[in-house]
């Protein structure tokens, strides 16, 4: 059983929030392999982990829809609605 840290948890919240009032459909991260790039990737991962819990609800699965720009979509798990909304580049240091 795992449980969000705060330290995780709501970084992850801000982002949704983010991501729904900014009009963009996902978050782009240039990794260099340092930690810092690792650990945003982390909270993108673990905002994912909260709204599969949270698409039960269907005003959250309308949110989802809206931001992906796919009115159809369903996620299944954490993973593939990462895969939806982290994109990302190695950025050579």
């Amino acid at each position: 059983f795992y449980e969000y840290p705060s330290m995780t948890y709501e970084p992850s919240c801000w982002l949704w929030d983010y991501l729904k009032k900014s009009g963009a459909s996902g978050f782009f991260i240039p990794l260099s392999g340092g930690i810092d790039s690792a650990a945003v990737a982390l909270v993108v991962y673990n905002m994912c982990k909260l709204l599969i819990d949270e698409c039960k609800k269907p005003s959250v699965l309308l949110q989802l829809r809206k931001v992906l720009k796919n009115d159809d979509f369903v996620p299944t798990n954490a993973k593939e609605l990462c895969s939806k909304m982290l994109f990302t580049a190695y950025l050579a240091t």
